[in-house]
């Protein structure tokens, strides 16, 4: 059966009733893909089909106070988002959104103008953001997968560094989420060789000169690093030295976590259910790797492919177990790759013609004029019937 086939017969499922039976869906929707393993090519016999889509929203959320964000089927696994929510996370370069522009031609199932309008333009919605949400996020989970896959090798002291890494990695994305004071902007530097990682404003250092009273400081800095420790069972531990001054406390706390997220995360791995835990990380670093890959094409080509026909082979033999040890770790070949691919990563973000945050503008005109198109032509709307 061809993919086109399995698409029609899809919509013809009572499974799926719902997407032409629901009044915030049917004709209403713009963009419907195929998600998951299926759209990468990643697909086994087993593997689930995941409906990924965009729907206009209704008409009582976009002219009253109703909140529309996304219509999910849990027992089918489909998630379509509102317009509306859709462009605020193709603005950030979220991984889990902007791979439905990047589909294969036949994936789509369901495709108007609008969502035409949109593939044809998503250039608009790509920016360095990429780095964090695809190349961050990627980086963090993977030392998370070594520190799983190594919990009994590796010594404490070398988990402890993973952790490390892994805050260093997300800390962009951590504290973008309380990146003001005051209402200006905080700049971020982050020194990869000692792990120092420094927020401070512009000018920090001609200005902190001008500085008379302690009581107008508003600069700080966060340094993370790894030290001997006294704590039993840890020959090592992370320590921080925190420097903040007149810093809005509810930010901090945001920040702070962000961090302990992480370190509880690398704790609930600790435990691991041998074989079908393995089945699961390989398919888990499978997916790592291909976010790594969709990053490096985005900020080298400015594209964004979704279905990964080139690395095929390669995603299936991680997928499949063959960069597993019998004893459960990974050959030495696997980490060779991943590390391949961050430098790659890295030599792509300085040197990519992406700008630093997508056209923004030019993103909310369309959706603007997408949103008026739909209202005009709602007729239940202007009988006074609801929508």
């Amino acid at each position: 059966m061809s993919e086109l086939d399995m698409n029609w017969e899809l919509l013809a499922n009572k499974d799926y009733a719902f997407l032409t039976e629901s009044p915030l869906l049917g004709n209403n929707i713009l963009l419907l893909t195929l998600g998951g393993s299926h759209a990468y090519g990643t697909n086994v016999e087993t593997s689930d089909i995941d409906v990924r889509g965009i729907t206009y929203n209704p008409v009582d959320s976009l002219l009253g106070n109703r909140v529309f964000e996304q219509y999910e089927d849990e027992a089918t696994d489909t998630v379509v988002y509102g317009l509306n929510k859709m462009f605020k996370l193709l603005l950030e370069c979220n991984p889990n959104t902007i791979e439905q522009l990047g589909s294969k031609p036949e994936h789509y199932i369901i495709l108007n103008d609008d969502g035409k309008k949109l593939i044809e333009n998503r250039k608009i919605f790509l920016s360095k953001r990429a780095i964090y949400t695809f190349g961050g996020y990627a980086n963090s989970q993977l030392r998370r997968l070594q520190n799983a896959l190594a919990r009994d090798s590796y010594p404490q002291a070398e988990k402890e560094k993973h952790i490390l890494g892994s805050i260093r990695s997300a800390m962009n994305s951590i504290i973008e989420k309380f990146h003001t004071v005051n209402g200006k902007l905080i700049e971020y530097n982050f020194a990869n060789d000692n792990g120092k990682m420094v927020h401070a404003y512009k000018e920090y250092n001609q200005k902190m000169q001008e500085m008379e009273q302690f009581k107008d400081f508003e600069y700080g800095s966060l340094n993370l690093y790894p030290d001997k420790s006294d704590r039993e069972g840890m020959d090592v531990e992370i320590y921080m030295d925190a420097c903040l001054h007149h810093y809005p406390l509810r930010d901090y706390k945001g920040i702070w976590n962000g961090m302990n997220t992480i370190v509880k995360d690398y704790e609930k791995l600790g435990k691991r259910n041998t074989k079908k835990d393995d089945m699961h990380l390989n398919k888990h670093a499978m997916h790592l790797v291909r976010l790594y890959l969709m990053c490096i094409d985005i900020l080298t080509k400015e594209e964004i492919i979704t279905y990964r026909a080139d690395e095929h082979d390669l995603l299936m033999s991680i997928r499949n177990g063959e960069f597993q040890k019998p004893e459960g770790g990974y050959r030495p070949e696997f980490f060779e790759l991943v590390d391949d691919l961050e430098k790659k990563m890295k030599d792509a973000a300085e040197n990519t013609s992406l700008p630093d945050c997508p056209d923004t503008e030019a993103a909310y005109e369309m959706l603007v004029e997408m949103n008026k198109n739909h209202i005009l032509k709602m007729e239940d709307y202007y009988d006074g019937s609801t929508y």
